[in-house]
């Protein structure tokens, strides 16, 4: 039987699980930001020459717990063409921050997490990709809301799959340019 005595310790209970939840809210600090990449190769052989195009629009909303812990996302776009083929991709890719080796103006973090994307080519089945891993990173303070963010490298477990089919698995480290990227932060 519920009588009034517990009511009175419930509503305790609740009223100190909230006052916990806005101490911790007025610790931290949402911050957006993302990254933003164009890209334009040509490939030439003696038979033919081919151009693929690229476009990539990373946006992220991260927020931080404290000084050492964030949590974020990215949810991306982005457009491919070679030639005739025509791919449309989306991504999303939570995580969460650790940050250490800090300064007023360098702090150096690493982000685990966890990714997926799909990408379309019309006339074809969508192909599914996602990781799993680690990605360090640096963010240089530039005032007390702007800061650069650069991340380089990927260490975990990643799978692909292209349109035709074929999946790709693989486990590493993956230290090319293809794992460097760079951003910034807002920081409210």
């Amino acid at each position: 039987m519920f009588n009034f005595e517990n009511k009175r310790k419930m509503k305790k209970i609740v009223l100190v699980c909230i006052v916990a939840i806005m101490a911790t809210a007025a610790q931290a600090q949402i911050y957006v930001g993302g990254t933003l990449g164009f890209s334009s190769v040509k490939t030439e052989n003696s038979d033919a020459e081919l151009k693929t195009t690229t476009i990539k629009l990373l946006p992220e909303i991260g927020y931080e717990l404290d000084e050492n812990w964030s949590i974020g996302t990215v949810v991306g776009y982005q457009y491919s063409k070679t030639g005739d083929l025509k791919t449309n991709t989306f991504t999303i890719a939570p995580y969460a921050r650790y940050s250490f080796l800090q300064s007023d103006l360098i702090k150096l973090f690493v982000d685990g997490g966890f990714g997926f994307s799909t990408a379309k080519v019309k006339g074809s089945d969508a192909a599914n990709s996602w990781n799993i891993g680690l990605k360090p990173g640096l963010a240089i303070k530039l005032s007390d809301r702007f800061c650069l963010v650069a991340k380089y490298g990927f260490l975990g477990y990643s799978q692909d799959e292209t349109p035709m089919g074929t999946k790709t698995k693989n486990f590493g480290l993956d230290l090319d340019t293809d794992e460097l990227s760079f951003g910034f932060h807002y920081i409210f």
